[in-house]
């Protein structure tokens, strides 16, 4: 019958020590989810935030101006759409092409947070009626009708108290937006702590809203154009079955 005690004892200890290494996990655990609660909470009351310090809107964009800011975007209408030798293709109102048909809004805005930014990245809010390009680029995604939603800024590192400025540009009476007056613009931030965050712009007006912490899928998925794809290739080919 010794063994069996001895079998006992052995289990014993196993079990005695198996408790202890999960009491051992479950404190660390909780240990490291106070400290990202702590981090986290630290963020929120440190988060940058841009403010609109000023806004100028022109009526008609001139052929001899060279845009000198952080970011330029060209908010265009998605007119049309149709799958070509297989590629999916968006169309515009090709009249962006020519500058004297463009009207912009450009904002000059602040970071009054406490904390840098270390990206920025401007997106659609209503991706199934806009497509946001470069506006540097744009030639090449009219005419090759591409489907596009973010635009990155060329400044970095923008500390509390610099400035930022964004130009956005449309086609003359034509400001993309939904039944509902949705905002089209939606503003990234990526702190230097790594945290995101996201501003709605509702352009061109001076209406930008507070910033709230997002998610680095939130932000990959607000620059993806494949669902929106997808979403376009289905409707066509259900309306497809619906014409036989």
């Amino acid at each position: 019958m010794e063994w069996l005690a001895f079998a006992g004892s052995v289990l014993g200890g196993l079990i005695s020590g198996l408790f202890t290494f999960i009491g051992v996990r479950l404190s660390i655990s909780h240990d490291e989810y106070k400290k990202q609660r702590e981090r986290i909470e630290k963020a929120k009351n440190e988060k940058p935030r841009l403010e609109i310090v000023s806004l100028k809107t022109v009526d008609e964009a001139s052929e001899t101006e060279v845009p000198n800011n952080d970011c330029n975007v060209l908010a265009l209408d998605i007119e049309k759409f149709r799958v070509e030798e297989g590629r999916s293709c968006f169309y515009y109102n090709e009249a962006a092409l020519e500058i004297k048909n463009l009207t912009f809004a450009e904002y000059e805005l602040i970071n009054n947070g406490s904390t840098e930014i270390e990206d920025i990245c401007v997106t659609s809010n209503i991706p199934d009626f806009m497509s946001l390009i470069e506006f540097e680029r744009k030639d090449f995604y009219i005419k090759e009708r591409f489907l596009n939603y973010g635009v990155w800024s060329n400044k970095r590192y923008i500390k509390p108290k610099d400035t930022f400025t964004l130009r956005v540009y449309y086609i003359k009476g034509e400001i993309p937006t939904t039944t509902f007056g949705c905002p089209e613009l939606v503003i990234w931030l990526r702190d230097v702590n790594d945290f995101v965050w996201s501003q709605t712009l509702d352009a061109p007006t001076k209406d930008i809203e507070k910033p709230i912490m997002r998610s680095d899928a939130l932000l990959r998925e607000a620059c993806d154009i494949l669902p929106t794809i997808r979403s376009f290739r289905e409707k066509m080919e259900q309306r497809g079955k619906h014409a036989r």
